[in-house]
């Protein structure tokens, strides 16, 4: 072996380390997705006012709606609301995995982190345990909460509520009105209003929540009944396909490429050393550019300027080590037809049931830390329609067509070049998973690029499984905007 190739490979070894040892330090960071779990449950909760109307809704959408969901199902939300969240809560009494092995510096800000999320989670547990009559529980909670700086006031005030005689502080009204949101903020008001007899604040304010709770019933019905559609719809296309598959089975070694698996190498490892080096320093730069405008936007536009720098390097190195070098030798490769968009159309609901069950045996095997994108909170709770717009165009345009380009068309057919389809689908798959540096979604989206390279082999063109990641990164996108109006 030539000096060359040693070093290449061995440069490729290292970065398949750090790559790994990202999946390792993911452990120590707390679930995204428990995060979007939340917001679902809190949905439900402010729906759940609707459980206490005596009369049905005048909006014909709301009252189709509350069939959907059933009415007994929102009387039972603050119980299944506390249950979840309980849960959540039991796994803050546990030590953070991997905590003792960080540095100093890095442990200290996960540690405040852990804190500030349990203080925050203290406080809804508690309003959720005095719904269900378990006052002394919720006291308990809220007096653990003040001992943290970001949950002090809000732990004093409720505190103050649920004392028996209740203790009233001037700054009470603005605290909950600031400090909460959602199901809770509307619950403590109520409280502090009906302590004080005010009548006609109270009354007001079960108005505006009638008129929140119709509109939160509309997106819960929404968030429940689409994903049983598009599962059946899958599972017909999932059957169609294996229906098929006797005539349709996987050929064997039969991709052909001018390059070097060592050019693979280099375009690879070299793209995630880039990325990680000029990507981190770009977000970081634009962040501190941008301190005069909104932290959403910010971290938008951080997060939109970093991933757009980091494809242009990937494409860059392709241009340069493949398309420009082998220029005429590139037949059946990196095909880019418009015509077999139907094909990813149809893909996309097949993915979806096997995602789903992915994603519920990979709660089961992590169901603690694990990271994960943390701009997916930034869309749920953003306001500012300039921050949805520059993330939307990173998940659902700039990845689709870069990532697509560099798993799927340069890493796949280097791959299946020189091994069985049966090896180099799930390879590469794992591969692009592991280059999300997610520990938590590393099945669902190793099972996601199995469907897109499975694809892609059928069809030899790239744009079914664009239009298949632009579609389930576009669909997570839209069902986050639902959520993110359950505060």
């Amino acid at each position: 072996m030539k000096l060359r190739s040693i070093f290449i490979y061995g440069w490729t070894f290292l970065v398949a380390l750090l790559v790994l040892f990202s999946l390792e330090q993911s452990f120590s960071k707390p679930q995204v997705q428990e995060d979007l779990n939340s917001s679902q449950v809190d949905l439900a909760l402010q729906a759940s006012w609707l459980a206490q109307a005596p009369e049905p809704s005048g909006d014909p959408a709301a009252n189709l709606a509350l069939q959907l969901v059933g009415k007994e199902n929102l009387q039972e939300a603050p119980q299944e609301a506390e249950k979840i969240y309980e849960k959540a809560y039991q796994k803050f009494l546990k030590p953070a995995p991997l905590a003792k092995e960080l540095p100093s510096g890095e442990a200290t800000k996960i540690e405040e982190a852990r804190n500030s999320a349990k203080a925050k989670l203290q406080i809804r547990l508690g309003l959720l345990k005095a719904e269900t009559g378990d006052v002394q529980g919720a006291m308990n909670l809220w007096k653990e909460a003040g001992n943290v700086p970001k949950a002090a006031l809000s732990a004093k005030v409720l505190l103050g509520l649920y004392s028996s005689p209740a203790r009233i502080y001037p700054e009470s009204e603005q605290v909950l009105s600031t400090e909460l949101k959602g199901w809770y903020r509307d619950k403590a008001l109520v409280q502090l209003y009906a302590i004080q007899s005010r009548t006609q604040a109270l009354e007001n304010l079960k108005a505006q929540i009638q008129t929140q709770a119709e509109s939160q019933l509309k997106r819960l019905a929404l968030i429940g009944s689409l994903p049983l559609v598009m599962t059946l719809v899958g599972l017909g296309v999932l059957g169609r396909e294996a229906f098929l598959w006797r005539r349709n089975r996987l050929p064997q070694r039969s991709w052909n490429v001018p390059w070097e698996m060592e050019t693979t190498c280099m375009v690879l490892a070299g793209w995630i050393i880039l990325y990680n080096l000029l990507g981190f320093s770009v977000s970081q730069r634009i962040q501190a550019l941008s301190q005069s405008l909104p932290k959403d936007i910010g971290v938008a536009l951080a997060a939109f300027t970093s991933y757009g720098v980091g494809a242009l390097l990937g494409i860059l190195l392709i241009n340069f080590l493949i398309w420009r070098p082998f220029k005429g030798r590139l037949q059946g490769l990196f095909n880019f037809d418009l015509r077999a968009i139907p094909i990813g159309l149809a893909t996309y609901f097949a993915a979806f049931p096997l995602v789903i069950l992915a994603t519920t045996i990979n709660e089961k095997l992590i169901p603690q830390g694990g990271g994960g994108n943390p701009v997916l909170t930034i869309i749920t709770g953003s306001e500012n329609i300039e921050a949805k717009v520059l993330l939307f165009l990173t998940v659902a345009v700039l990845a689709p067509l870069f990532e697509e380009t560099l798993f799927r068309g340069m890493l796949y057919p280097a791959l299946a070049s020189r091994m069985s389809p049966w090896l180099a689908i799930p390879l590469t798959s794992f591969i692009f998973a592991a280059c999300h540096f997610s520990a938590a979604e590393l099945i669902p989206l190793t099972l996601l690029g199995m469907v897109m390279t499975y694809t892609y082999h059928r069809t030899r063109n790239l744009v079914p499984s664009m239009v298949l990641h632009s579609l389930w990164n576009g669909g997570s996108f839209l069902a986050l905007l639902v959520l993110g109006g359950s505060t």
